[in-house]
C-alpha cells in the first residue's frame, strides 16, 4: 500500500510539472507572437515616417532640414539588439555577425543623424 501511495504522488508531481511546462511553452509562444507583431508595427511606423520625411523634403526642397537618419537608426538599433540577444541564447555565429553588422550600420546612421542636428 505504501508503494502505491508513493507512485500516486510521483504521478501527480509529474502531471503538475507537465502542466507547468505546457504553460511556459504557451507563454513563450504568445510572447514570441507579440514580439513579432511589435516588430512589424515598429518597422511600419519607421517606414511611414521615413516616406513622409522624404516626400516633404522633396516638396519643400529642404533636404538638409528634415533628416531621415533617425528612423533608419531605430530600425538598425532594433536589429542589433535582437541579434545580440539571439546570440546570447543560441550561441550561433551567424547571429553574432549580423549583430555586429547591425551595430556598425546603427553607429553610422546615429552619427549622421547627430551631424544633421549640429
Amino acid at each position: 500500500m505504501a508503494k502505491r501511495g508513493v507512485y500516486l504522488m510521483e504521478k501527480e508531481d509529474i502531471l503538475n510539472k507537465a502542466k507547468q511546462e505546457k504553460n511556459k511553452e504557451f507563454e513563450n509562444a504568445i510572447n514570441q507572437k507579440a514580439t513579432m507583431q511589435g516588430t512589424i508595427a515598429m518597422a511600419s511606423i519607421c517606414i511611414i515616417i521615413f516616406v513622409i520625411k522624404v516626400v516633404m523634403s522633396d516638396i519643400k526642397g529642404l533636404e538638409k532640414v528634415i533628416p531621415f537618419y533617425d528612423t533608419v537608426a531605430i530600425l538598425w538599433g532594433y536589429m542589433m539588439v535582437v541579434y545580440f540577444s539571439l546570440y546570447r541564447k543560441m550561441h550561433e555565429n551567424k547571429h553574432l555577425l549580423i549583430g555586429i553588422g547591425s551595430l556598425i550600420v546603427f553607429t553610422i546612421y546615429m552619427y549622421k543623424f547627430i551631424c544633421t542636428l549640429l
